[in-house]
């Protein structure tokens, strides 16, 4: 794509820049986001074992993944696409006891936007969201009353967190996109029923298709 093939880095985060000079309509950045799901490597996250015993440090009996691990590429200035206050159980609803661990791919800090945790708001239970047709919802609450604190990582660590507390993605406003992961686990020794609500997200594209063959 748009001669990636003179690409001479070494990680990813060597590659978003590079790619970044020149990828104006950003077809490099938008493949990424597709194609990182199923990448084996990025998979392997939810299987590592420093992450299960985390887990199960914290609460989790029996920790399942709750959605695949997902990377995310946040581009610089790009309120359009910024996730908006929101709580990550409403993707799954499976279960009381949940996590989500959270990282940056590469350098964090106040420019590039770091995440912004609401503490205590995980004891509110299931708040109210609207659907901004974005592909993400925003909470319908008055954040003003609980003072936010910005995730502010160093190299090597993550943030950990259950998934009623409020959060949302900081503003990137440095010259580069910020590249982030994210597992979320579920408990199946707190399901009520034994129904699982996890699928994997079905793309644009396979969905476009399909209409050409329904009858």
């Amino acid at each position: 794509l748009n001669n990636i093939q003179n690409y001479k880095g070494n990680n990813f985060e060597d590659l978003i820049k590079y790619s970044f000079k020149f990828d104006k309509k950003y077809s490099i950045f938008s493949s990424c986001y597709d194609l990182l799901p199923g990448v084996l490597s990025v998979n392997k996250l939810a299987n590592e074992k420093i992450l299960i015993n985390i887990s199960k440090k914290l609460g989790l009996i029996n920790p399942i993944i709750g959605s695949l691990p997902q990377i995310r590429i946040d581009r610089p200035n790009d309120k359009k696409r910024k996730t908006q206050l929101h709580q990550d159980i409403w993707y799954s609803f499976l279960s009381k006891n949940s996590l989500t661990f959270w990282f940056t791919i590469g350098k964090l800090n106040k420019k590039t936007g770091p995440l912004k945790i609401y503490p205590e708001t995980h004891k509110l239970g299931i708040q109210k969201f609207r659907d901004n047709n974005k592909g993400t919802f925003s909470a319908d609450i008055d954040i003003k009353r609980f003072k936010g604190h910005e995730a502010l990582l160093k190299d090597d660590q993550l943030i950990v967190f259950n998934q009623y507390l409020l959060h949302e993605s900081g503003n990137n406003i440095s010259k580069l996109p910020r590249i982030s992961a994210q597992i979320r686990f579920n408990d199946i020794n707190t399901l009520n029923q034994p129904f699982s609500s996890f699928r994997s997200i079905t793309s644009n594209f396979v969905l476009n298709e399909q209409r050409k063959y329904k009858l």
